[in-house]
C-alpha cells in the first residue's frame, strides 16, 4: 500500500482518538452530535480500508484475535491490579467489588439494560470503560473475515450482504440487554469494516482516481452537521442510533457512513502539511490511549487538587480548554512511552 494512503488514514485516526480524549473528559461546545455520529464507526472503517486478501479467514481471525485481545488481557489485569491495591489500602473490598470487575472484563460492555433510565447493573468499573470497543472489533472482525472476499467479488454479493447485515443491526434494536463483546452491535461494525474494504480495494482516495472534491465535501458536511443535530446523541458502545427503531438503525448506518467518508477526504487533503505528523504519531498508539486514557485522566485530574488549585473553569473560558488540552497532551506522551516500553521488552525477551 502506498505510504500517503498510511499517512492520511494516522492522521484519521489520530484525530479520531483525540476526540475521544474530549467526549470522554469534558465534550464538545459545538457540534457535539456530529462528531460522536461517526469517530467510533471510523475506526472500524479504516481497519477494514487497509485489508489485503492473501490469508485464509482462519488465519486472518487468529493474526486479530491475538494483536486484539492479548493487550486486552493485560492492560485489565494491569487496572484490575490498581483497582484492588486502591480498595485494599482504602478497607473498601467486599466480595462482590472483587468479583464484578472481573465479570465486566469478560464481559466487556457498559451496562446489561440498552435502556440507560431503568435500574440497571453496570460493568467496566476500573477506569476501563472505553475498552469495550476492543471486544466490540474483535467479534466485529470474525464477521468481516468471513466475508470480505465475497464482499469485493461482485456487486450482487455486495447488495446481499449489506442489506443482511442492515437487517440484523435492525433486528437488534429491539433487544432489551446489552450483549456481551458488543455482539449486539457487530453487524454495523462489519458493514463499515467492508465498506472500507470496499474502497481500499477501488483506491478511492488515491491520487490516480480522484482530486480533492472540496465543494462536494464542503456542502456534504453543511448537510450532515444539519441533520445530526436534530438527532438525539448517538453512543454505540449502548447502541443508542439516535432514533428508536428499524428507521434509526438505517439512519445511523447512512449518517455515520457519510461521515467518515467526509471526514477523510479532510484528512487527505491536509496530509500534505508538515504539522499533522503530529496525528500521525498519535495514529500508531491509538491502543494505550484507548486503554489507559480515563485512569490516566483519573490520576492527573489529581494532581491539579495536589497542587492547590482550587479555582473552577467555566467551559466558556479559554482556561477550561487549554487545561483539557494539555492534560491530553500529557496522556498521550505517556502512552507512547508505555507502547516503547513494551516494544522494547518484547525485543528483548523475543516475543512475538
Amino acid at each position: 500500500m502506498e505510504k500517503k494512503r498510511l499517512d492520511f488514514l494516522d492522521i484519521a485516526k489520530g484525530i479520531g482518538i483525540i476526540l475521544v480524549l474530549y467526549s470522554h473528559s469534558c465534550g464538545f461546545p459545538i457540534f457535539g452530535n456530529a462528531v460522536v455520529a461517526f469517530y467510533m464507526p471510523l475506526f472500524f472503517f479504516v481497519s477494514g480500508y487497509v485489508y489485503k486478501a492473501g490469508r485464509t479467514p482462519a488465519e486472518n481471525i487468529k493474526r486479530k484475535l491475538k494483536q486484539l485481545l492479548i493487550p486486552y488481557a493485560g492492560y485489565t489485569a494491569f487496572l484490575y491490579a490498581e483497582y484492588l491495591l486502591l480498595g485494599y489500602l482504602k478497607h473498601e473490598l467486599t466480595r462482590e467489588s472483587v468479583i464484578m470487575p472481573l465479570l465486566g472484563a469478560i464481559y466487556s460492555r457498559g451496562a446489561l439494560y440498552a435502556d440507560m433510565s431503568r435500574e440497571n447493573v453496570y460493568f467496566l468499573l476500573i477506569s476501563n470503560g472505553p475498552m469495550w470497543f476492543i471486544t466490540a472489533m474483535a467479534a466485529a472482525c470474525v464477521i468481516f473475515y468471513l466475508l470480505v472476499d465475497r464482499f469485493l467479488r461482485d456487486r450482487k454479493t455486495r447488495i446481499v450482504i449489506t442489506g443482511i447485515l442492515v437487517a440484523i443491526t435492525a433486528v437488534f434494536t429491539y433487544c432489551p440487554y446489552l450483549l456481551p463483546w458488543s455482539l449486539d452491535t457487530a453487524s454495523a461494525s462489519a458493514l463499515f469494516m467492508l465498506a472500507g474494504a470496499w474502497l481500499g480495494n477501488a483506491g478511492y482516495y488515491s491520487d490516480e482516481k480522484k482530486q480533492y472534491p472540496f465543494v462536494l465535501v464542503l456542502l456534504a458536511t453543511l448537510v450532515y452537521c444539519l441533520i445530526t443535530q436534530v438527532a438525539e446523541p448517538i453512543n454505540l458502545s449502548i447502541r443508542d442510533y439516535g432514533y428508536d427503531g428499524i428507521l434509526g438503525a438505517m439512519w445511523f448506518l447512512a449518517a455515520a457512513m457519510a461521515g467518515i467518508i467526509i471526514f477523510l477526504w479532510l484528512c487527505r487533503y491536509i496530509e500534505k502539511y508538515k504539522w499533522t505528523k503530529i496525528f500521525i504519531i498519535v495514529g500508531k498508539h491509538t491502543y494505550s490511549i484507548m486503554a489507559l486514557h480515563i485512569f490516566l485522566v483519573k490520576y492527573l485530574n489529581k494532581a491539579y487538587y495536589l497542587f492547590h488549585m482550587t479555582f473552577e473553569f467555566d467551559r466558556s473560558s479559554g482556561w477550561y480548554w487549554l487545561y483539557w488540552t494539555i492534560l491530553f497532551a500529557v496522556i498521550i506522551v505517556v502512552c507512547i512511552g508505555v507502547d516503547r516500553m513494551i516494544a522494547w521488552i518484547k525485543n528483548r525477551f523475543k516475543m512475538r
